[in-house]
């Protein structure tokens, strides 16, 4: 119910002095409890002690906002995939584990963030020529698997486990408590298995 959110003290929040990044806050803790459809503007202004028409000298609309967290989420995943890049060096095999293993563990822990980041290209207002550019890239993949394309296989193939994987944990397609770490190990698997029978 509306009248269970928290907010935030007029004075806690002009302590942290930055009513973007609460907003940001308050929609990923909304998603985190009930999902995309519990996340509106008049929610997240009530639960960093606003008012409601506030964000809108952030964000035009909740649509902006949410394109803002998935910029952050790509950002925050980027710099985790660079590290775990690092770590698994020049092996090509070593690098698509290390990919998913990523994906996988930053779902566990930010599913707002990955559950936006997911959301389609026309939900975000995001059809620029990069979001365009890898929509067309994803249906070449598909025809080319459909058509028995090898390498085109696999790598659709690990996209669609790793998506498809992080997916199941963060909405609750596993048993409540399921260890990250054991859905790290389980892509690991599941790539190996899918690079095996290429």
């Amino acid at each position: 119910m509306a009248d269970d959110l928290p907010t935030y003290s007029k004075r806690d929040r002009y302590h942290h002095g930055d009513l973007k990044r609460a907003l940001l806050e308050a929609a990923k803790e909304l998603i985190e409890q009930g999902g995309l459809e519990n996340f509106t503007m008049a929610k997240a202004a009530r639960l960093a002690g606003v008012t409601s028409g506030a964000p809108y000298r952030h964000f035009k609309d909740r649509q902006a906002l949410l394109a803002e967290m998935a910029r952050q989420g790509g950002q925050m995943l980027d710099m985790e995939l660079e590290m775990a890049m690092g770590h698994a060096g020049l092996d090509p095999v070593e690098q698509l584990l290390a990919l998913g293993e990523t994906h996988v563990r930053f779902a566990a822990s930010n599913p707002a963030f990955y559950r936006v980041m997911h959301m389609s290209p026309e939900e975000l207002g995001a059809a620029d020529e990069e979001v365009e550019s890898e929509v067309a890239a994803n249906g070449e993949a598909l025809a080319a698997t459909a058509g028995g394309n090898r390498e085109a296989t696999v790598r659709l193939g690990a996209q669609a486990a790793i998506y498809g994987l992080a997916r199941m944990l963060i909405d609750g397609h596993f048993p409540a408590g399921t260890d990250p770490d054991e859905a790290t190990l389980a892509i690991r698997e599941i790539l190996k298995r899918i690079l095996h029978r290429a």
